[in-house]
């Protein structure tokens, strides 16, 4: 399982509640394990120029902040954020935070762990990955959200259209192709309201399944 992809994803919900917004980012499952967050120039743009600030994070070295003229090269001048590779995301705000308003100090990148050590590091990222919440529903219903349906029979209908057209059927009008768009236009919105409310519903379990696991990790201490 990806559970770092997890602890990332939580990271970026926590300083976007901050507004301190992330522009993109991404994790990589090979070891070790990494994930990359790029911050919005808005915020940045002050201090840092049209330099990107870049957070990184590894298994080995955890979280670094550092610069990069294109948002796709490796950071130079980075600055290592934390003595530890798992910080808790709360604590990342004030950091980055203040990063972002300084340049960096720039310094020694050390080691912290090594990938693979047994040391607890994966108990404690795995505690970060909570259940799925799960909708309620008898044997019979069909769970799947209406507004995926509502996409599916759009774009089939279209599809039905076009491809009778290639058949010798009419096109359809320029109005009724005008009705189409504007009816797929408002389905795509709704669903990306649902992938938003897909995202919430695992940064919260993901919480929850974080804070069960610390509780439980206090009392086998």
């Amino acid at each position: 399982m990806e559970y770092h992809r997890v602890y990332i994803e939580i990271v970026v919900r926590a300083l976007e509640e901050a507004d301190i917004d992330v522009s993109m980012w991404c994790s990589k499952g090979i070891r070790p394990r990494s994930g990359r967050l790029t911050l919005s120039r808005r915020r940045t743009a002050p201090v840092h120029g049209e330099t990107y600030v870049v957070l990184a994070w590894t298994e080995e070295h955890g979280w670094t902040l550092g610069h990069t003229e294109a948002a796709t090269r490796p950071p130079t001048q980075t600055e290592q954020l934390f003595g530890t590779v798992l910080p808790e995301p709360r604590d990342l705000v004030p950091v980055i935070r203040r990063a972002t308003s300084t340049r960096p100090t720039v310094g020694p990148v050390i080691a912290l762990r090594r990938a693979g050590d047994n040391d607890g590091f994966e108990e404690q990222l795995a505690a970060y990955w909570g259940p799925m919440p799960q909708p309620e529903s008898g044997p019979e219903e069909d769970t799947s959200d209406p507004r995926l349906n509502q996409l599916d029979t759009l774009l089939e209908r279209l599809l039905a259209a076009y491809t009778g057209s290639a058949c010798g059927a009419p096109l359809p009008t320029p109005e009724a192709a005008q009705r189409d768009a504007d009816e797929i236009r408002a389905a795509l919105a709704d669903v990306h309201t649902y992938c938003r409310e897909l995202r919430g519903a695992r940064y919260a379990a993901g919480v929850q399944g974080y804070r069960s696991g610390a509780r439980s990790a206090r009392r086998r201490h």
